[in-house]
């Protein structure tokens, strides 16, 4: 995960939880993973000098498989800690979550994220995502196996084109 450009860390992330206005997280800006939705909200950031209007979600996608298809183009945010404390969900095609691996032994991520409110916000720190030594057994949004003869860049959806069979 430490390959793929990060929110600057002096930018505050607030994040709504689903169905929510007013539960939030908040988080450092280089635990975000920069997508299209992450660079809305710097912007508004920057902009508004400060935590901006705009409400930004989590990706479910990336939040509980670990891995979003739309990549860098994807709308909402990929909050690094988040992904790595949520136990990976079982596919629909059979195989077990990563969490009854046997390969998974028991590896906690550090974060201290809770819910919050307006009147009790809450600051989340990753200097303990240093101490974790192995993100092999995740998928980062670009990082997605799309089969043979195929050309992927989600960067640029217009420039998509299928190879000749």
């Amino acid at each position: 995960m430490q390959n793929y450009p990060r929110l600057d860390k002096n930018i505050l992330v607030r994040v709504f939880l689903p169905n929510s206005n007013e539960e939030y997280q908040e988080f450092v800006g280089d635990d975000v993973i920069r997508t299209a939705g992450a660079t809305q909200y710097e912007e508004a950031f920057i902009r508004e000098n400060g935590i901006p209007s705009i409400k930004m979600q989590h990706c479910a996608h990336f939040q509980n498989k670990k891995l979003c298809r739309l990549g860098d183009g994807c709308r909402f945010l990929h909050v690094i800690s988040v992904a790595l404390a949520t136990p990976k969900q079982e596919d629909d095609d059979g195989y077990t979550s990563s969490r009854n691996s046997p390969t998974s032994d028991d590896r906690q991520c550090g974060s201290t994220h809770r819910r919050v409110t307006k009147s009790n916000p809450v600051f989340v720190s990753n200097s303990s995502m240093s101490s974790r030594n192995d993100d092999s057994n995740i998928i980062a949004p670009n990082n997605v196996p799309y089969g043979p003869n195929v050309n992927y860049a989600p960067w640029a959806p217009t420039s998509f084109k299928p190879s000749a069979y």
